[in-house]
């Protein structure tokens, strides 16, 4: 065989020597400083991701707090330190010690809680809490009480006190995956950057959001398994849920025939879920039973469940 040529052989024969390119060399340290800057971009789109999920989540689960048989408080802040990295990376992944060094060099995360994203009209924004803060502590005096915080910005210390809303208590995370999915568990409502991107609009994505919240609010994650009647149940209080959020619904049923075309297999997808032509046809009365409740100026409560005490 000679140099710059692979003989190929394939059961049918011998095909002789054939050319191959000259691939440039990849000096380390450029390899190196490629990696730096791609890592780079991966967290400030792993920082886009969580961000517009809090900002449409949070809407949602501080919304519908009287609908949760529990609560939890909200501040509305994302703060972290060096020590909470392994949490949102784990290592389960190759890359996530990468991802962990990246998002603490772009946000400048050390060993002092720091403030990266406060969600607007939140009881932390309407303290005056800004991102970039280091909080420097933070006490209750005791439960329901407001949190006074000692913060440092710009060098110099700020005393505030923030009040606490109620939300639902479950939690909001990202699941890097190009799956078009969203998943509740009862303690959880996960979204994969797939369905992030799919979801175009904070609309769409409230829709996603408010059908995984319909389910761990129905508590169906103890039943361990789908089945039509959950799903369209879901379906139905999820229109609620986004409505009593300020989420403009008219386009919900758009987006489900949208994810039909895209995904033909889920359009009469059957056995334990609905296909999208029926929960579309489900989802249009649910809008105009809302809308209709709307216009009347009730509260927009789905039929068969009742606010908590702590409305």
């Amino acid at each position: 065989m000679r140099s710059g040529c692979v003989l190929i052989v394939l059961v049918v024969g011998i095909y002789g020597c054939v050319p191959r390119p000259a691939v440039p060399n990849a000096k380390a340290d450029l390899v190196a400083a490629e990696r730096r800057r791609q890592y780079e971009r991966a967290a400030v789109a792993w920082f886009e991701n969580w961000t517009r999920l809090a900002r449409v989540g949070s809407r949602l689960l501080v919304a519908n707090a009287n609908l949760c048989t529990d609560a939890s408080r909200f501040l509305g802040w994302t703060a972290l330190r060096q020590d909470d990295l392994p949490s949102l990376f784990a290592d389960d992944e190759d890359h996530a010690e990468y991802l962990r060094v990246a998002v603490a060099d772009r946000f400048l995360i050390g060993d002092t809680t720091k403030v990266i994203h406060v969600v607007s009209s939140s009881p932390a924004a309407q303290a005056g809490v800004r991102a970039g803060d280091l909080i420097l502590s933070r006490a209750t005096a005791s439960a329901g009480q407001p949190m006074e915080v000692t913060l440092l910005r710009n060098g110099q210390r700020h005393a505030i006190t923030i009040s606490y809303a109620r939300r639902c208590p479950f939690l909001l995370s990202v699941l890097e995956s190009d799956e078009v999915v969203a998943l509740a568990d009862g303690s959880t409502i996960q979204v994969t950057t797939g369905m992030l991107r799919f979801a175009e609009s904070d609309e769409d994505l409230a829709a996603v959001l408010s059908h995984e919240l319909a389910h761990n609010l129905l508590a169906y994650h103890v039943a361990h398994l789908a089945t039509m009647r959950y799903e369209l149940e879901a379906d139905y209080v999820a229109v609620y849920l986004a409505a009593r959020g300020g989420f403009e619904i008219s386009g919900t049923a758009e987006f489900m025939r949208r994810w039909g075309a895209s995904s033909p297999r889920e359009i009469d997808r059957g056995r334990n879920h609905p296909g999208t032509a029926e929960r579309v046809v489900r989802i249009e009365a649910a809008v105009r039973e809302v809308e209709a409740k709307q216009r009347r100026g009730e509260d927009l409560v789905p039929d068969g469940l009742r606010l908590t005490a702590g409305r």
